[in-house]
């Protein structure tokens, strides 16, 4: 039993570390490498992989812009195979790869038009597909 919490508070500490890493995009390569020399952590970082450190993909390529789609039909076409979500633009920046501005701008101009239901506010805003467009 105390082998299992020794194991699961070395993989604690070295996710917090990555995370710290991460955290830190400034770090230049001599700052991390001195931190790897004799730092407090230089034994725990030496063993962390860039693999680790660099954080994976989430664009999907599944929900990209096809080619001759436009921005909105792709985004469309994401909500009628998600008819029962409520999207928020970092959805499509996440999984789409579209930038920030033009998910908001392409979802609230859906919604203006009636094709999307907007609901909540700021950064709490989602987005659903509305009866029109074949949502629920």
């Amino acid at each position: 039993m105390a082998e299992i919490a020794v194991l699961l508070a070395n993989k604690a500490r070295r996710a917090a570390l990555i995370q710290t890493v991460r955290g830190r995009p400034e770090l230049t390569i001599e700052q991390l490498e001195g931190l790897l020399d004799n730092g407090e952590y230089a034994e725990e970082l030496q063993q962390i992989t860039v693999r680790e450190l660099v954080r994976h993909q989430t664009h999907t390529p599944a929900l990209e812009v096809q080619a001759g789609e436009s921005v909105e039909d792709a985004v469309l076409r994401v909500f009628h195979h998600l008819p029962d979500q409520r999207l928020t633009s970092g959805f499509f920046r996440r999984y789409m790869g579209l930038e920030r501005w033009t998910a908001q701008k392409v979802l609230a101009d859906m919604a203006d038009r009636g094709l999307l239901v907007r609901s909540g506010k700021t950064s709490g805003t989602r987005y659903s597909l509305s009866q029109e467009s074949g949502g629920g």
